[in-house]
């Protein structure tokens, strides 16, 4: 039994090493994901918890009878004006998504924007602090595939499949996002994967 475990071992080497280097990129990406995706969502709801349900911080008035708080309408102004000029001077034509996500793991190229990725991350970063009405699994699904495919680009990294590393950065999200890793795994395959091989 021993002479054939070396055997398979040897005639399976190249393999083996890609796998382990497989496991290996994926819970980096997993783990760099996950904290940077929990720090855009306690950030981002300390923010908009101190600007609109603080009772100290507020701007209170009288108007027909009904006493409003005007200081979530004055947040969004200027929360939306920066939007608005984040994507005049980053000079994207559109904001990115969960659809580009899935478009590139799908796609040979396996390529996705960086700079619009990272810049439409910010944009709903801003966007949640500033009270509009943005979800969060979009951004954090883009989000996740934007850092597993900048992280596939450095030199030091393993050579993986395109969809492996951006389904991986996808699950990662939405397990921090929801706290639900399972829901996560079954989401990057269903969703974005869309195959369920043993490498997958």
């Amino acid at each position: 039994m021993g002479r054939n475990l070396i055997s398979f071992i040897k005639k399976n080497k190249n393999s083996i090493v890609e796998n382990f280097a497989l496991i290996f990129t994926a819970i980096i990406v997993g783990i760099i994901v996950s904290v940077v995706a929990q720090l855009l969502i306690i950030a981002a709801k300390n923010i908009f918890q101190f600007l609109f349900l603080n009772d100290s911080f507020s701007l209170r008035a009288n108007i027909f009878g009904f006493d409003l708080n005007l200081l979530p309408f004055l947040i969004c102004i200027p929360a939306s004006l920066l939007v608005g000029l984040l994507l005049k001077y980053s000079r994207l034509t559109r904001w990115y998504g969960p659809a580009d996500t899935i478009l590139a793991a799908h796609h040979k190229a396996g390529t996705l924007d960086l700079k619009g990725g990272f810049v439409s991350t910010f944009a709903s970063f801003i966007s949640l602090s500033g009270g509009a009405s943005v979800g969060i699994y979009g951004p954090l699904v883009h989000f996740g595939a934007t850092i597993s495919a900048f992280l596939r680009r450095l030199k030091f990294m393993p050579k993986i499949q395109h969809d492996i590393i951006i389904g991986s950065g996808v699950a990662a999200a939405i397990s921090a996002g929801f706290g639900a890793p399972i829901a996560g795994i079954i989401f990057a395959h269903e969703t974005v994967l869309r195959h369920f091989s043993l490498k997958a």
